[in-house]
C-alpha cells in the first residue's frame, strides 16, 4: 500500500475508533492527521486535525472529518459503520498475529450479537459462545482459535470495504 494510501487508512481507523469510544479522539486523529501531512496529503482540513488540542469538542472533531473526506475524497470511507471497519481491522490483526482469537469473538459478541444481517460476524459471535465452554489451552480452544482464523478470512472476503481507504492487506481478503 502507498503511503498517502496507508495514511488515509490510518484516519478512517483513528476516526472509526473513536466513534465507537475505543480511543481518545483528539490524539488518534491527531496522530493521524500529522502521518497524513507527513505522506504528503495536504489541505486545509488535514492541517487543522493535525493541529488541534487535546480538549476540542465531538462537534468540531466531526466537522474537520467532513472537511477531510471532501478534500480527500474519502467522505465514503469516513461514513462506513465505524463498528464494522474495526470489525474488520480486528480481524486482520488477529490474521497478523497482533491479537488473540478470544479478544475478537469477545468484542464482535458485545458489539454486534448474532447479527443476522451479516453472517460472517455472527458467525465470529457462535465462536465466542463455543469459547465459553472451554478450558484456555486446550485442543477445543485451539479448534476454536483455528475456527476464528477462518472466519476472520471470510468477514474480510465477505465485508468488503466501502472503500480502499479501508483495506488492510491480506491478499485479496481485504478487497
Amino acid at each position: 500500500m502507498d503511503p498517502q494510501s496507508a495514511a488515509q487508512q490510518r484516519i478512517v481507523l483513528a476516526a472509526a475508533y473513536w466513534r465507537i469510544g475505543l480511543v481518545d479522539g483528539a490524539d488518534a486523529l491527531g496522530t493521524a492527521a500529522t502521518e497524513a501531512l507527513t505522506a504528503g496529503l495536504d489541505g486545509d482540513a488535514v492541517v487543522a486535525l493535525a493541529s488541534i488540542y487535546r480538549d476540542v469538542d465531538t462537534f468540531r472533531l466531526e466537522r474537520l472529518l467532513d472537511a477531510i473526506g471532501t478534500e480527500l475524497g474519502m467522505s465514503e470511507a469516513l461514513a462506513e459503520d465505524p463498528r464494522v471497519v474495526v470489525a474488520r481491522d480486528l480481524c486482520g490483526r488477529v490474521l497478523a498475529g497482533e491479537m488473540n482469537e478470544r479478544k475478537l469473538t469477545s468484542w464482535v459478541h458485545g458489539s454486534f450479537g448474532h447479527d443476522q444481517e451479516r453472517p460472517a460476524l455472527a458467525g465470529l459471535a457462535v465462536l465466542d459462545d463455543l469459547f465459553d465452554d472451554v478450558e484456555v489451552g486446550s485442543r477445543a480452544a485451539d479448534r476454536i482459535a483455528r475456527d476464528v482464523r477462518k472466519a476472520a478470512l471470510r468477514v474480510l472476503r465477505e465485508i468488503p470495504p466501502s472503500s480502499p481507504a479501508t483495506a488492510r492487506e491480506f491478499g485479496d481478503a481485504g478487497r
